[in-house]
């Protein structure tokens, strides 16, 4: 299998979206990521104005996020967006206690993430749930995640594993990519340091192991490394041109 290719998750540079998106934009390709994901309300574009502006700036919209609410309502009309601007998945990104606090908050979840699944791949997309920390505590037992992923159809939903945030749940990203192959074809790529105080780092500058990553990564059929950086010390976009500058040299 291939190695998986770069992308920028744009949360990371989320401040300079809002003083100038397509500037920001640009700046990424100019970097050279060949993508992008998180793309919010497509700076004010229209899903066929974005793909096209995205384009032509050499960018592929691999990943956008949805509303859990929304997509409960109507799965069609919170995915299609980002059918239209040909993206490969569509994502819920957070879980509100509400929806995970017993067993059968979980089992509902899971079974309302099986119909946005089907609804995804009518569209041409995948469906995935980008995972934090929680849902690796046990609720009646067991944890979320578990749960998640023994209650979900794997032709229908996936999991945008966040590997900064595994780390931080002292969880084992490599061990969890092969656990979910084929069912992890975009992740978060996310470095952190350590200690009683972890801050959020540039790929390669912490406590990742990215050479495991990798190598789990070829093996679980992931497509797309989405670098993601919650907070910066530097300018966030001068550490998204070193996380790109890092994460290149082990994927040459």
């Amino acid at each position: 299998m291939a190695n998986p290719r770069l992308g920028l998750h744009l949360y990371t540079v989320r401040d300079d979206l809002k003083a100038d998106y397509r500037g920001t934009l640009i700046r990424a390709a100019t970097i050279g990521y060949p993508a992008i994901s998180g793309y919010g309300d497509f700076g004010g574009m229209t899903p066929a104005h974005f793909k096209t502006f995205a384009s032509e700036t050499g960018l592929v919209p691999v990943a956008g996020a949805i509303d859990f609410a929304a997509a409960i309502r109507d799965p069609a009309a919170a995915l299609a967006p980002h059918a239209a601007v040909g993206a490969v998945a569509a994502c819920v990104m957070w879980l509100d206690e509400s929806h995970r606090k017993t067993a059968a908050d979980v089992q509902r979840t899971a079974e309302r993430f099986n119909e946005i699944g089907k609804a995804a791949r009518k569209l041409g997309l995948v469906f995935q749930y980008h995972n934090h920390a929680f849902e690796f505590e046990a609720v009646e037992g067991r944890t979320i995640m578990d749960r998640l992923v023994e209650a979900t159809d794997p032709a229908l939903v996936g999991f945008q594993v966040d590997v900064g945030w595994l780390v931080r749940a002292g969880q084992d990203p490599a061990a969890w990519l092969r656990k979910l192959k084929g069912r992890v074809p975009t992740i978060h790529l996310k470095d952190t340091s350590s200690g009683a105080s972890p801050a959020w780092v540039e790929i390669g500058n912490g406590v990742l192991d990215l050479a495991a990553v990798r190598a789990a990564s070829v093996d679980a059929g992931v497509k797309w490394w989405l670098v993601e950086q919650d907070t910066c010390a530097r300018p966030p976009m001068e550490s998204a041109a070193i996380s790109f500058r890092n994460a290149s040299a082990l994927l040459a």
